[in-house]
């Protein structure tokens, strides 16, 4: 059952693309090979959450990103958004082709 589980959580994170800027400090365990982090209790973050099947897209943005101090950082945020964008376009495509090389293949036969 352990593996239907993690199958099950593996798909809902290929299905939910995030995006996190966050300002602050963060500890890595180097021994953790997931690339997960402990961040400060001062640290803020600015998520957004893109469902690749549905198109539903969630932002969170603190207040204090609001102002014109942190604007730099909304930008770099939406910049980083654009680029999640690119990316799910460039794996669609790519998962396109190789469907057409897998049929492809099977034809030969």
């Amino acid at each position: 059952m352990a593996f239907l589980d993690d199958l099950a959580s593996k798909a809902e994170q290929i299905v939910n693309l995030q995006i996190k800027t966050i300002i602050g400090e963060a500890t890595f365990d180097p021994n953790d090979k997931s690339g997960k982090y402990t961040l400060s209790d001062n640290a803020q973050i600015m998520y957004t959450s893109i469902n690749l099947l549905d198109g539903d897209i969630t932002s969170i943005v603190p207040e204090s990103f609001l102002s014109d101090k942190l604007s730099n950082m909304r930008q770099y945020h939406q910049s980083r958004e654009a680029m999640g964008r690119q990316i799910i376009k460039d794996n669609i495509e790519c998962l396109k082709e190789l469907t057409a090389l897998i049929k492809s293949l099977g034809n030969g036969k």
